[in-house]
């Protein structure tokens, strides 16, 4: 998986850009064409999925991106497990998708190999949570194909699910704590793998971490009924931003520990080296929530800012809950206490 990102001259330019989720449109942009097609509340009250029948508790979410590495199949399962991971922080267990790819313009057989292996690994995600794939869509693309052909392959995901208890990414309340389910940094770390400067025993710990599917948290929470007052998922616009939209709106204020968010193994490094992922230019316009409804707790490096705004593909989730529920998740495993809530004028 190390060689994953190897990319040619023939791909210098595109391989400059990140991939993965970390090729989302920045959130501003996002915003102003939202209001510019009179859709602006999709913009300011986003939620990571939508309510599609109330009598059903049905749910429904959208996701996808450039091919993030060069094994089709796992490319599959990453993809998948990434658009999955809005239904789980609305509470949701996953039911069916379906599957739009694009394949590069290359010969018949490797588009049918590529496309074979990825729908292979989107259904091991799919059908380890006991959804299924149903149906979908494929497109051949209309550009030259990159050297490997397979970072050509682009997936997106309509993911469908069903919630006993619909959460919102809003509701914090003071005296919570924050608890997030996995490590940050997986934006810089493909952006460094793009220019050979990521050790190859990071990118694999990453990986195997990141194919893991966190549907099995869905089923923690719900233990934890009113006691979880917000979830989301953390993902391109970093924890900063997914965090600034739990607190939209609120008058809490969120108090980070410096020493306790957790990293991938070798991230802090390629920070301190000056290496960033494409999309955290425009995410640090999140960093303002320092000034007014987030601080940090002890020390604050700018590499540990640079971590707040690292987008991430197959993130963590976050969940502000009470302390009593927070103890019992993390004598469970695999959650890490990242901070509390107090009322800003409380």
């Amino acid at each position: 998986p190390a060689a994953a990102m190897q990319t040619s001259a023939k791909d210098s330019d595109q391989a400059m850009a990140c991939r993965g989720c970390a090729a989302k449109l920045p959130a501003e942009s996002l915003a102003a064409a939202l209001a510019d097609a009179g859709l602006a509340s999709l913009g300011t009250s986003p939620q990571d999925a939508v309510l599609i029948s109330s009598e059903a508790s049905l749910l429904q979410s959208v996701d996808g991106f450039p091919a993030l590495v060069s094994d089709p199949w796992l490319n599959g399962r990453l993809t998948a497990l990434h658009a999955c991971s809005d239904l789980w922080a609305s509470g949701a267990r996953t039911t069916s998708a379906m599957a739009v790819i694009t394949l590069p313009a290359t010969e018949l057989t490797q588009q049918q190999q590529l496309l074979g292996q990825t729908l292979a690994g989107i259904r091991s995600a799919l059908e380890q949570q006991g959804a299924s794939l149903v149906g979908g869509h494929t497109l051949e693309a209309r550009h030259a194909a990159p050297l490997p052909d397979s970072l050509g392959v682009q997936v997106s995901l309509s993911v469908n699910g069903t919630a006993p208890r619909i959460w919102s990414k809003q509701g914090m309340q003071a005296g919570d704590v924050l608890l997030l389910s996995r490590p940050l940094g997986t934006g810089v770390l493909f952006a460094a793998a793009m220019s050979g400067a990521a050790d190859p025993h990071h990118l694999d710990a990453a990986l195997q971490r990141m194919s893991q599917s966190q549907h099995p948290l869905v089923e923690q929470l719900l233990e934890l009924g009113d006691a979880l007052h917000a979830c989301t998922d953390i993902t391109g616009f970093g924890l900063l931003g997914h965090l600034g939209e739990m607190l939209a709106g609120s008058d809490m204020h969120v108090e980070l520990d410096a020493t306790a968010i957790p990293a991938y193994e070798g991230v802090l490094e390629l920070f301190d080296k000056g290496l960033a992922s494409t999309l955290a230019p425009a995410n640090r316009r999140a960093l303002a929530l320092l000034d007014r409804s987030i601080s940090i707790a002890g020390q604050s490096p700018s590499v540990l800012r640079e971590l707040l705004v690292d987008p991430q593909t197959c993130g963590p989730l976050l969940v502000s809950c009470s302390t009593p529920a927070a103890m019992t998740l993390i004598s469970q495993g695999p959650w890490t206490q990242i901070g509390s809530a107090t009322a800003e004028h409380g």
